[in-house]
This record gives structure tokens, sequence and C-alpha cells, in this order.
């Protein structure tokens, strides 16, 4: 998916919440746009972001800015994981549940929204229904699988990705042996790392890798070579997050379903769905 100049307002967005923060003298402002002018805007909305994101970090001087707020949001969802498993097990469709809540998770982002309201968010996920709905073929490719790969996106919302893997064991969707998670290799905005993982117990229930790079989105170019040879052998990727689905949407010959809300306009009429829609997209491209 390449970028337009919407994509823009993530970045700014972004910027001005930590040059606030950070104190960002006059000068390392005028830097920044000067760094902006000089980008390539040919290519993903990830790798805009990627260097944007890099060139924040040098300029505060911090490779984690968002260290604090994301173990914060890691514990506020995993403090009410009790209060999901009575949802989901009380569902019509406990599967399709947990589903829709790994999707709903997808709103705990601090770009573009970095003052939303989580717990109100939180209750509105509980009731809202799928936009693009491709969870039955979903269930069946888990089913039929060898081998399946979940990439996450956001901190919070990982906690949110187990509940939902812990579903599909439990209601014997997919074996655990044949799952394999994947974070993002070093810290990039609010995006789930290792640490993340082990921080909320996904570690000790089944392997979780790193993919190597530090890009909100999977660039297979430049992931590790680890995470490829998952990539390559999985039967199913299952990709959560607007950062994964514009990385990944034109990949061929695999199995991926896009799980993530429609965050802003670009990628909604893209998708031909309304800003803030859940959607659960297959996508199968051969060549």
């Amino acid at each position: 998916m390449k970028a337009s100049t919407h994509c823009l307002q993530c970045s700014l967005s972004g910027f001005f919440n930590l040059a606030d923060q950070f104190s960002m003298e006059e000068k390392q402002v005028k830097e920044f746009f000067s760094f902006l002018a000089g980008l390539n805007y040919d290519v993903t909305p990830v790798e805009i972001m990627k260097d944007c994101h890099a060139k924040i970090k040098e300029l505060i001087n911090n490779d984690d800015p968002y260290l604090e707020k994301k173990k914060l949001y890691n514990q506020k969802i995993l403090g009410q994981y009790s209060y999901f498993i009575e949802e989901i097990n009380n569902s019509e469709d406990p599967i399709k549940k947990a589903v829709t809540l790994s999707i709903g998770g997808n709103i705990i982002d601090f770009l573009p929204k970095d003052n939303q309201n989580i717990d109100e968010k939180i209750q509105n996920i509980l009731q809202r229904d799928l936009a693009v709905d491709d969870v039955s073929s979903l269930l069946e490719d888990l089913r039929n699988a060898s081998s399946v790969l979940y990439l996450t996106d956001n901190c919070g919302e990982v906690v949110l990705d187990k509940l939902l893997i812990q579903t599909l064991i439990e209601h014997n969707i997919v074996d655990k042996e044949k799952i394999v998670v994947a974070t993002r290799g070093v810290p990039i905005i609010n995006d789930a790392t290792i640490v993340d993982a082990e921080e909320i117990g996904l570690t000790t229930m089944l392997k979780v890798i790193n993919n190597g790079d530090n890009a909100p989105g999977t660039l297979l170019k430049t992931t590790s070579k680890e995470f490829q040879d998952y990539f390559n052998k999985a039967d199913v990727v299952i990709s959560k997050g607007m950062g994964n689905y514009e990385t990944l949407d034109e990949i061929a010959n695999k199995k991926i379903y896009f799980l993530f809300v429609a965050k802003c306009k670009y990628a909604a009429d893209l998708l031909g769905v309304a800003v803030d829609d859940f959607i659960c997209k297959k996508s199968f491209i051969q060549e």
C-alpha cells in the first residue's frame, strides 16, 4: 500500500506530542521538518513512519520514548483479562467475540489519537460487529494448518492477542505447538516487542520470536532471516494492525488474514469501509 500525503498527519502528530513531552528546542523542530522535505514518499506509510521515528529518537536522544506508556497499557488491559474471558465465555459465539476483541484492541495506538479514553473504547468494542468478516474462513484455514505465524502490533492490544490465541487453542481450532508469535525487533512507537510479550506472560504460553526490524509494520526485506523462514513456512499468517496490512497487502502465494481497525479515511476508502470499522480480511494473491 503506497503512502499518501494524509499519512504525514500521523508522523506530525507523534512528532509534536514527543516534542512537547521532551521540550524539544526550535532548532530540533526545524531539523525535523528539513528531514521530512528530503524523504521519498513513493513508499509505504510504514517506511515513512520508520524513518520519521528513527529521526525523532535521534533528536530527543531516547531509544524508547513511549516505554512508560507501553507498560501502562499492557498492565491496564492485563488487569481486565478475567473480565474479557467472562465476556467471551458468555457470548453466543465465543471465538468470534475473541476475534472482535483482538481487532478492537487495535485502537490502543498513540498515533494519531493520543488522548483517547481507552476504558470507553473498550466498552464500545464489546458491542461492535465486523465490517469485513472472514472469520469462518480463518477458522477453517487454521484447522487445516500445520504452522501458523501470528504478527502482533501494539502494546495493550497484545494482551487481547494472547486472549484470542488462548481461545483458539481451548476450542481446538489450532494446537499451540503450531503457533509462533512475532513481535517487532526493537522499540518503535508503541508496538510490542519481545519484552512486552514476556511481561504479559505470552512467552510462557507458546513460542515467541522478534522480527529483527524497527519498522511499525512488516517490511519483509529488512526482517531477520529467522523471521523470514517462519513467514515462508507458515500455512496461515494472522496479521494484526494497519501497519502490517500496509506492508503485506500485496504479498503473493500466502494465506494472510488481516485483523485491524481502519483508522484513517485513506485506508478505509481503499477497503470500501468507514473509518473505525473492524476488519477481518483474508488475502490470498496467486501468481
